[in-house]
């Protein structure tokens, strides 16, 4: 066997990676991977919050519009999603859902702007997760 033979023979059993080189470069993905999940999730739920408020904002909106066409608030939400007496377009297109699949509640009360809520995350009412147009946090 001569050294080019050799050479060429010890060349070809270091082609491939070893053992532990995987495993760092999989201990490498997995640490990654430990971080960034997490903050994907936060963003995504901080990302539906955001959503949430937008999306009550607009329903305040709406409400107020009917409110000075028609010198009153609606009874419910449904009248906004209605083509409205006058022959205009609905004020809101379709029912006004939550990010997590819950209708908004509206109420209405005898003095005073209504009040629009989402339940949140956990779909509860009542519990400090709760959304409205009402928002003591000052983040409207």
């Amino acid at each position: 066997m001569n050294r080019q033979e050799k050479r060429t023979a010890r060349e070809m059993l270091r082609q491939g990676f070893t053992l532990i080189e995987i495993l760092v470069v999989v201990a490498i993905i997995g640490m990654l991977g430990a971080v960034a999940v997490p903050a994907y999730m936060n963003y995504l739920a901080d990302a539906r919050i955001a959503t949430t408020r937008s999306l009550i904002g607009n329903v305040d909106v709406a409400v107020k519009s009917y409110n000075m066409k028609h010198g009153k608030y609606p009874e419910s939400l449904d009248v906004l999603t209605q083509e409205q007496s006058d022959g205009s377009e609905p004020l809101l297109e379709g029912e006004p859902v939550d990010p997590w699949g819950n209708e908004l509640k509206y109420e209405r009360p005898s003095k005073g702007r209504p009040r629009i809520t989402s339940f949140g995350p956990d779909g509860e009412e009542g519990t400090e997760d709760d959304i409205t147009n009402y928002d003591t946090k000052g983040k409207k």
